[in-house]
């Protein structure tokens, strides 16, 4: 939208603007992944400022003060950026929303590789990119919201009021969603160590919140796939829900033609959907869909239906233990 785009024009030609990001840059590196021959550097380029990271004892008010500051970012454009790893470094830009994509090549990359991240304009950062070892059998693609973490998606009151009032250590997962991710991450002979990759359409903002929700709750670490809320002149997100989750699920498919899948979400939104036209468009690369029964009566007729369409079957529960008992009878996992 114009209005914006002359909002960023003005902010950052304003004297205390300019002497700020000149001293006090932040480099935000995610989680990404990448194969043996190229890793995927991503992150934002933002104005610094001092944060309190989350602890069990904080109040209401401090969580929804940080919550409010993760979306009041001032991103930094057209900054050169460099990811090296050894003796190979590559140089990105910010595009005009702060964000860089960089494509590192390498040699023989496997498990989890930390490149370094840094700009003349900022201090220099780790960041980690995944790549499935030779040892893995299938990926594990799971969403976020009401799949893993409790939100009521659904209603936007509910959504509002437990995103506000908790943070990424007070709030819990479903329970037994660890325990089962971990048991899908060991596989069928226990050390597969397959990869998880968490794909929702929440904002990039939200980011830290879930990467520290991920690792404080003892799930496995994986690529976190996200969406830009920002704007242009047709629209005021960029991409619908459904579409961001089928491009970036097909991208991870892509990327390694030579796995199949796992898919994991709920009912509340388009999951089931969405996760249908992936089975379809990828014959024989789908070996289960689990879904997490939420949301209305009626929705749960229109899942039971398109469930009962699909190849393999999409297996829907109110208990994470259904999804376990499923993925041991199968042989995706070992005998629990």
């Amino acid at each position: 939208m114009r209005s914006e785009r002359a909002y960023d024009s003005v902010r950052r030609r304003l004297p205390g603007f300019f002497d700020l990001t000149r001293k006090n840059l932040e480099i935000v590196t995610y989680h990404t992944y990448g194969t043996p021959d190229h890793l995927e550097v991503r992150g934002r380029l933002l104005v610094a400022f001092a944060r309190r990271e989350a602890n069990v004892s904080d109040s209401r008010i401090r969580n929804a003060t940080r919550i409010v500051r993760q979306f009041l970012t001032y991103e930094v454009p057209d900054v050169a950026i460099y990811a090296g790893l050894g003796d190979k470094l590559v140089e990105g830009r910010t595009d005009e929303e702060g964000y860089f994509r960089i494509d590192l090549p390498t040699g023989n990359a496997s498990n989890w590789m930390t490149a370094t991240v840094s700009s003349q304009r900022a201090r220099s950062t780790q960041a980690l990119i995944l790549v499935p070892p030779p040892s893995c059998e299938y990926l594990v693609i799971s969403d976020i919201d009401d799949t893993i973490l409790p939100t009521g998606a659904t209603r936007m009151a509910t959504v509002i009021r437990t995103t506000m009032l908790g943070n990424a250590r007070t709030r819990r997962p479903f329970p037994g969603v660890a325990d089962f991710y971990r048991s899908l991450v060991a596989g069928r002979s226990g050390a597969d160590d397959n990869p998880v990759f968490y794909v929702s359409s929440g904002p990039w903002n939200l980011y830290r919140f879930l990467a520290t929700f991920i690792e404080s709750h003892e799930l496995p670490i994986g690529p976190v796939m996200l969406r830009d809320f920002g704007v242009d002149s047709q629209t005021f997100i960029y991409g619908t829900h459904e579409d961001h989750k089928l491009h970036e699920i097909q991208r991870i498919l892509d990327t390694y033609p030579q796995l199949p899948c796992v898919l994991i979400g709920d009912s509340g939104q388009r999951d089931p959907e969405i996760y249908a036209t992936v089975a379809r468009n990828n014959p024989q690369r789908v070996l289960a869909l689990y879904i997490r029964e939420i949301g209305s009566a009626e929705r749960q007729a229109q899942v039971a239906g398109l469930a009962a369409e699909l190849e393999p079957p999409m297996v829907w529960g109110l208990d994470t233990s259904v999804f376990a008992d499923h993925a041991a009878s199968i042989g995706l996992v070992s005998n629990r």
